[in-house]
Formats: structure tokens, sequence, C-alpha cells
């Protein structure tokens, strides 16, 4: 089962779907060793979450919207289980590294009138 934690819209002189996918897979690398692990550990997040390969636990894909827009995407978790941690995970360390990076204009919370799993992380 999947979980949708929201649907962004990239700015696309700054950040592609590619660039996204490859940078969240250096982050979660990083996650995965002693220092990063501390990191998560401080944060209150479960230190073996790393232990996954990003791309079981979380999803990066264009949304529906991208056939018009090719910068929205939609970010979640593969993994329903881990609700609040994977949530956690997404605002305390993945987001605030993303916009760290590239700024907060890279990825923008898009507006949705239909709620969503994870919309108060907007």
């Amino acid at each position: 089962m999947r979980e949708t934690l929201g649907e962004y819209e990239l700015d696309a002189e700054t950040l592609g779907v590619g660039e996204l996918r490859r940078y969240l897979n250096t982050v979660w690398e990083e996650l995965r060793t002693p220092a990063g692990r501390e990191s998560l550990k401080r944060q209150g997040l479960p230190e073996d979450i790393a232990g996954q390969k990003f791309e079981e636990f979380f999803f990066v894909e264009p949304s529906g919207a991208a056939l018009v827009d090719p910068v929205s995407v939609l970010i979640g978790m593969l993994i329903t289980g881990a609700g609040t941690v994977g949530k956690d995970l997404w605002k305390k360390v993945l987001l605030p590294r993303i916009e760290e990076r590239y700024g907060k204009k890279a990825l923008k919370a898009r507006k949705t009138t239909e709620k969503k799993a994870g919309d108060e992380l907007k």
C-alpha cells in the first residue's frame, strides 16, 4: 500500500524529478552512516529506519498533473505502517535538506482541493 505525503511543484530551473530522486538517495545513504544514524536518534527517529533502500520506503514520481505540468511530483511512503515515523522523517530530515540545498522555492506544496494523507506537512 502507498500513502501520499503530498503533491509538490518543482522549480524547473532549480530541480527536476531525476535530480530530486538522486539527491534523496544521497541523503538516505548519508543517514545509513554512523553520523546519520546519530542524527536520526537526536531527532527522535529510529536509527534503523535507514536500513532499507530509499525506494523501498518512499516514492517520488510525476503526478497526474505532470501530463500538463511536467514539474509536479507526488511524494509518499510505500509502507503505510510507517505512518508517523515516515511523516516525521520527511518533515524533519528530508524536506529540510532539500530546502537547504536547493532553496525553499525549489519544492513547493501544491494546493489541491482534495485532502490527502500528509497535507498537514505543507
